[in-house]
């Protein structure tokens, strides 16, 4: 049997990375000195964040902290036009929504959307915040340390 521990980077570490990416219903306040109205989250696409290529996609989580909820609505997340979060998951209720749809293997650069839907226009959705976190896996870049070195 051939040993290949030390050829091809098989004894290189990679790590596992997160990114987060966050819809606030609030997006932008109103500017009372120039008489613009305030912007706030509605029922559409919104990219949060491009995960990079070449990555396995471990986990994906909608979080919505306690305090953060929104008054109403639902949403749908994708990433690279897969759908990771189901679409009528909830924005009312603070948790944690984890991915049925991982792990997934992303070759190129992919986008991640959120799409939310019924959402009220309303002064309690003021502090609310959708949080998506993506977890993932470089297997083409690695970290300069090498497995069995002190």
């Amino acid at each position: 049997m051939a040993d290949l521990r030390g050829l091809f980077e098989n004894n290189r570490r990679r790590e596992t990375n997160a990114v987060v990416g966050e819809l606030p219903y609030s997006i932008e306040s109103a500017d009372l000195r120039s008489g613009t109205a305030a912007t706030v989250a509605t029922n559409e696409a919104y990219t949060l964040v491009s995960v990079p290529s070449n990555v396995v996609v471990t986990n994906v989580f909608l979080v919505i902290e306690t305090g953060s909820e929104f008054v109403a609505g639902t949403c749908t997340v994708t990433l690279g036009g897969t759908e990771v979060i189901p679409a009528l998951t909830s924005l009312t209720t603070a948790g944690i929504t984890a991915s049925t749809a991982a792990p997934l293997l992303l070759e190129g650069a992919q986008d991640l959307v959120i799409t939310p839907a019924s959402l009220t226009v309303d002064s309690g959705n003021a502090n609310a915040v959708a949080k998506v976190v993506v977890e993932y896996i470089d297997y083409d870049r690695a970290t300069m340390s090498y497995i069995g070195e002190e």
